[in-house]
């Protein structure tokens, strides 16, 4: 069993980008901005780099999603307060707003698996999850 587990997570985060990214295309992002733009609503003021770190991507795509939302006035850089070379990224106005959209469309993906999936239990899945996603991230610390 834990030998599929990779496959498992792997089929089902392809699929959820696959259907999420044609809901966040019509809302002009690529899948990997919105999940930045639900990131930093949910972690507001961090460093680029934290960013790339917890959410487990590469500084660099974080960069170019970053300037890609700075254009579209849903994010901004702000000088760090304690050091003035390091720039904390924090959601607009508007991008506040498009994180309800995203929310909407994410919940219902989610619903309708779980729904599809009747011996599964959506809140203990999402417990577990929560718990190996932590490890990951406190590894990477």
């Amino acid at each position: 069993m834990l030998s599929y587990l990779s496959k498992y997570i792997a089929g089902i985060y392809r699929q959820s980008k696959i259907d999420i990214n044609q809901q966040f295309q019509s809302l002009g992002l690529k899948a990997t901005e919105g999940d930045l733009l639900l990131f930093l609503h949910d972690n507001p003021g961090l460093s680029q780099k934290k960013v790339a770190v917890l959410m487990v991507l590469d500084p660099s795509l974080i960069g170019r999603d970053i300037q890609h939302l700075i254009k579209l006035d849903y994010v901004v850089r702000r000088p760090s307060e304690t050091d003035s070379r390091v720039n904390l990224v924090y959601l607009t106005p508007l991008g506040e707003q498009l994180v309800q959209n995203l929310r909407q469309i994410l919940t219902q993906w989610w619903t309708t698996l779980f729904a599809e999936t009747a011996t599964a239990d959506q809140t203990e899945t999402g417990v577990q999850l929560e718990q190996l996603y932590d490890t990951i991230i406190r590894r990477n610390l």
